[in-house]
């Protein structure tokens, strides 16, 4: 398994070879030299030339299934047309499939200060929810977080405690009701950038209002990275 990014400009040399601890299986490297704060992109290429299966390929490109932000060449460019997603990092040209976005340092792209509001919210006791369940994108016809803020009220006339979120996560496409999940912990683009979303959460916290996030943990659709690594090889690597 290689690592390949704009740090090594997609030419992965042996430097840039992961190692495998012969105790888990598990594949890892050191990269140094990183500038705080840029941003930078990248993926794992996946080389098998022995004991695969037949139309199995030599080689697979996936980003890092726990990546927080990938970029897509097929979903991005409508992202950026609507506009929903400010500074959204560039596609790199020449590459294919998914890839992960890293940004070391403190001012990341997630970066929130969250009010009192949400470090001293309590959350109402099971028993006493009042839930409102939401798809993002067949509630307003913007389809974003900032539209749900700007209807805050609308959510306290209904004396609701409570929103329940269809999953957020990265999805394929830009239209879904999210359970074709591809990143578990990367929040889809099309509703806007993280720290919207965490702006949305600590809106309902100031107005008493808890937040809740429906997660499809057994569902991964074939942009999935833990899908994509998968092949029925003879040896089982």
């Amino acid at each position: 398994v290689y690592v390949a990014g704009s740090f090594n400009n997609w030419n992965p040399t042996s430097n840039y070879l992961m190692k495998k601890d012969p105790t888990t299986g598990k594949f890892w490297i050191d990269i140094t030299g990183l500038i705080p704060e840029q941003v930078y992109t990248f993926q794992y290429w996946i080389v098998d030339n022995t004991d695969r299966p037949v139309n199995s390929p030599v080689l697979v490109k996936t980003a890092d299934p726990f990546s927080t932000l990938t970029l897509n060449n097929y979903d991005d460019p409508e992202i950026k047309t609507l506009g929903v997603y400010p500074n959204l990092p560039e596609y790199p040209v020449g590459q294919d499939r998914d890839v992960t976005v890293v940004q070391t340092g403190t001012n990341t792209f997630r970066s929130y200060n969250w009010s009192e509001a949400t470090t001293n919210f309590v959350k109402p006791s099971k028993e006493k929810l009042i839930v409102y369940e939401l798809l993002i994108r067949d509630f307003d016809v913007n389809k974003t977080y900032q539209d749900l803020i700007d209807r805050m009220d609308y959510f306290k006339g209904l004396h609701i405690n409570a929103i329940e979120l269809m999953p957020v996560m990265e999805f394929e496409g830009n239209e879904s009701w999210g359970y074709n999940t591809s990143y578990h912990l990367a929040i889809d683009k099309r509703y806007g950038p993280p720290a919207k979303l965490k702006e949305l959460i600590d809106v309902c916290h100031q107005n008493g209002i808890a937040v809740i996030l429906d997660v499809a943990l057994n569902h991964v659709f074939g942009r999935s990275a833990i899908e994509r690594m998968w092949m029925l090889d003879t040896n089982n690597d």
